[in-house]
């Protein structure tokens, strides 16, 4: 049931504004590996525009090109307001966190509650890795629209860290 619910969360955020129901999207993480978030996770320092540099193919996220990951102002309690745009689309969705790291999306009519988890942030705050513990979604973040091909290293071994198949990660438009 949660994994049903995970699913639906990571692809309503990839899809907000579409009006046809998502595909099911395949795990991409390893049953069983184990799967941890950034207790660093600094909220405060990741608030601002990021750049889709990376991702796990997705039914939802077909086509997408110049896609964006802002952080907005914070909500009461710790929470946020993620916002995503991409090339003739965009949409919203709050989310609080519980713990450094970790974002429990709000639910609604359209996207139920999930969680996105921060699997490492750069010392700089430049690149982040997100994830989902059911292994459906995982993004590379970063800055600028470009990554060097070392940081972009990194962000495989964590993901193969934190039980992903990295090699299936693709370079976004």
């Amino acid at each position: 049931m949660i994994r049903a619910l995970l699913l639906t969360l990571a692809l309503a955020i990839a899809a907000c504004g579409r009006t046809a129901p998502p595909a099911e999207a395949p795990s991409f993480r390893r049953g069983g590996e184990p799967i941890a978030s950034a207790a660093i996770f600094d909220l405060e320092r990741a608030h601002g525009l990021w750049h889709v540099v990376a991702r796990f193919p997705n039914p939802a996220e077909a086509g997408r090109t110049g896609d964006t990951v802002s952080l907005l102002a914070p909500l009461a309690g710790g929470g946020v307001t993620f916002q995503r745009d991409w090339n003739g689309g965009s949409g919203y969705v709050q989310a609080s966190s519980p713990m450094p790291g970790r974002f429990v999306l709000t639910p609604t009519a359209a996207i139920p509650a999930a969680q996105l988890w921060v699997l490492w942030v750069a010392g700089d705050y430049e690149t982040l890795v997100i994830g989902t513990p059911d292994g459906t979604l995982g993004w590379v973040l970063n800055r600028r629209p470009d990554i060097s091909a070392e940081r972009l290293g990194v962000a495989r071994e964590i993901l193969d860290f934190n039980g992903y198949d990295a090699t299936r990660l693709q370079r976004t438009p």
